[in-house]
């Protein structure tokens, strides 16, 4: 096995140049685009092994590589539920305590002037750092 050791690692053009260790820090550990209704599915993702449906807009993220620490940020959007509506909305929340080095359990809720209640959402889109 061979190793580059390099101080900077510019593009072609030499207009854009990063160190190792921006690199490194700076780009997503895992993340994914979730098909979050039907049967639920990775539509892309990266270092992501599998999903768990647990219940309605109850699910939980699985990761290939285990993270060093449970440490991480956790960034997720949902898909507005009605999809034509504007005047509802999701949001998508980590479990209290589900920062796990291999997983993390996630919550979609959808919210609107009458009410609130846990709901799949057709689009669940997430990156995690660390």
């Amino acid at each position: 096995m061979s190793t580059l050791r390099v101080n900077t690692v510019q593009d072609v053009s030499g207009s854009n140049s990063s160190t190792p260790g921006e690199i490194a820090n700076g780009i997503a550990k895992a993340w994914g685009n979730i098909s979050g209704s039907g049967t639920v599915a990775f539509r892309n993702s990266y270092n992501c092994s599998s999903l768990t449906d647990n219940d309605i807009g109850d699910f939980t993220i699985n990761f290939t590589t285990n993270f060093s620490d449970d440490g991480y940020s956790f960034v997720a959007t949902a898909e507005n539920w009605e999809g034509n509506n504007n005047d509802s909305y999701c949001g998508v929340s980590p479990y209290k305590g589900s920062f796990a080095v291999g997983s993390i359990r996630i919550k979609i809720l959808r919210w609107r002037w009458d009410g609130y209640n846990f709901k799949d959402a057709g689009n669940v889109c997430f990156s995690v750092f660390l």
